[in-house]
């Protein structure tokens, strides 16, 4: 049996970091948003035992249970208590350690596919407690869509799909660890939101609003990461002046632009220096 899944990219619209906790991990307040960038996943299911895997795209990815498809595709096994030889083969498009929750998006495609494969013994709420098990945004990833995610960002209540969003995204090559993005967090003196708010954010996502989310978008990690990556900041500040409500993604360094429309996008597309990627707004797997 053979299954594919597409696995997409997220943007950060709003992105908040409380203190950290007794556990170690900080809470969040985040609303993710999936687009159109994506990354392939395929399943080939065998009769057997084992796990084999292989990538393209970017050879920097490991192949082995290093790999959080490969992870995913243990514990769904184990949880379920099936058994199969699973080759997972992922086409990489989405650039590895750039905010955009790659690596979480194609484990969560694993849990669908594996989902599927098995005649759905999960629902859907229940592969996302799943997920949570593997990292903060496989929940999110499993779900896709639109969401404010709360706790370490495995809290996950879907919202109302906005109006299609039309995005430039630059990944300027400036690899940011998460642990590093968090002690440099811990170490900025907190937040400066600048009069922006969640439930602005929410209201200006909904009305499609371009001056709401200039006003509203926030992203806590900006403050600490941007300085320390230079292309990325250069990009995101070149994003803003072609005409786009520009921000870094996650703990970075992928900056992205949203604009009025795919006219407007590619117009500024066209303007850039630097390499970009043009991606639309994506509703939730579970959507038809």
């Amino acid at each position: 049996m053979r299954l594919t899944e597409q696995a997409y990219a997220k943007v950060n619209l709003w992105l908040s970091v409380g203190d950290k906790r007794p556990d170690g991990y900080h809470d969040v307040e985040t609303v993710m948003h999936t687009v159109s960038l994506c990354d392939t996943v395929a399943l080939e299911i065998s009769e057997g035992n084992g796990i084999s895997l292989a990538v393209t795209g970017d050879g920097s990815v490991p192949c082995d249970a290093r790999n959080l498809a490969w992870r995913a595709c243990e514990t769904f096994l184990r949880h379920s208590g099936r058994t199969a030889r699973v080759r997972i083969e992922i086409d990489k498009r989405i650039p590895a350690g750039g905010g955009l929750a790659g690596g979480s998006s194609d484990a969560a495609a694993v849990l669908r596919a594996l989902n599927r494969a098995f005649d759905s013994p999960y629902t859907p709420q229940q592969l996302m407690e799943l997920a949570a098990e593997l990292g903060s945004d496989v929940s999110f990833c499993v779900l896709g869509g639109t969401a404010l995610c709360r706790g370490r960002g495995e809290v996950v209540t879907a919202l109302e799909d906005p109006k299609p969003l039309h995005l430039l995204l630059a990944f300027s090559g400036e690899h940011v660890s998460t642990p590093d993005a968090y002690r440099l967090l811990d170490a900025d003196g907190g937040e400066e939101r600048g009069g922006a708010t969640l439930m602005g954010c929410l209201g200006a996502l909904q009305e499609g609003s371009m001056a709401g989310l200039e006003g509203h978008m926030y992203n806590r990690f900006e403050k600490s990461i941007l300085p320390t990556c230079p292309a990325a900041n250069a990009y995101r500040n070149a994003l803003a002046k072609a005409g786009g409500v520009s921000r870094m993604s996650g703990s970075g360094s992928t900056v992205f632009a949203i604009f009025e429309s795919e006219e407007r996008a590619l117009e500024a597309q066209k303007l850039l220096d630097f390499e970009v990627t043009y991606a639309i707004s994506v509703k939730s797997y579970f959507k038809k």
